[in-house]
């Protein structure tokens, strides 16, 4: 058995070194590990002196503020793989949890001027946007329209999905310009002409990208950007629409006598 230990010696030294951290002692170190605990001990007393008690170190998850109090760091923040990670496992033990309906409302005050109107997100950002009607068709051009909303929100959720994707593989991003357009009718909003049709007739999404990578996983980038993007493919995959309304008409209110 001695004769396999310094066959093996210089094995067994990369195995002491993989076992030890911060002098810890080892079975093959033990006559070096004690020498060294020993030394650590003596300058462990000239520090803090005879009658003080040893000091330890503190949890690695404590700092010392300015006032000399010990606080809790915060948490180290979750990557995006993380965070998608815990959210996959969330849907598949919980399949309700992921069927989420998204709303706005209008919050535009009475009285105010008819091409103007405000639309705020219900949820945790409360985000209002300022909308204004096409100068095509009597707005003054200072507020985006509904047409530029709509083709903002295309172009951000296609950006939004390149990107995301592209980090899941791994492929960097040096630069990205997503660019939507909406070809549309003017005569048709207006009922100037009624053949001419309502709405955008022609969508057009364009991209530029530079990165770095292999072909093939470029390829699956984009592929996956346009099959994942919650916009683009709401377009493609037509949604029925309703359109209710609660009128209450003030005209026919029974009008109280004096």
């Amino acid at each position: 058995m001695g004769n396999k230990k310094k066959h093996d010696k210089g094995k067994g030294n990369d195995r002491d070194k993989d076992e030890t951290a911060g002098g810890v002692k080892t079975a093959a170190g033990k006559k070096s590990g004690k020498v060294v605990a020993a030394k650590a001990a003596k300058a462990a007393r000239r520090i803090t002196g005879p009658t003080d008690a040893p000091t330890t170190a503190a949890p690695a998850a404590e700092i010392v503020a300015a006032n000399g109090s010990a606080t809790t760091a915060p948490p180290p923040t979750p990557t995006l793989r993380e965070r998608q990670a815990r959210l996959k496992q969330k849907y598949r033990v919980r399949p309700d949890s992921a069927l989420i309906t998204s709303a706005v409302h209008s919050v535009t005050e009475e009285g105010g001027d008819p091409r103007r109107v405000r639309i705020a997100v219900e949820g945790g950002n409360g985000t209002v946007f300022e909308i204004g009607a096409h100068v095509a068709v009597g707005g003054d051009d200072d507020l985006p329209c509904s047409g530029d909303v709509f083709l903002a929100s295309l172009a951000a959720c296609q950006e939004l999905t390149i990107r995301l994707v592209a980090a899941a593989l791994s492929l960097p991003i040096h630069r990205l310009v997503v660019r939507a357009e909406g070809d549309w009718d003017v005569r048709g909003t207006l009922a100037i002409e009624r053949s001419s049709p309502i709405g955008f007739t022609d969508l057009r999404v364009n991209v530029e990208l530079e990165t770095e990578g292999a072909d093939d996983r470029i390829e699956r980038l984009l592929a996956s950007a346009e099959r994942y993007c919650v916009v683009g493919q709401t377009l493609a995959h037509t949604p029925e629409v309703t359109f209710s309304a609660n009128v209450t008409n003030k005209a026919r209110q029974p009008i109280a006598a004096d």
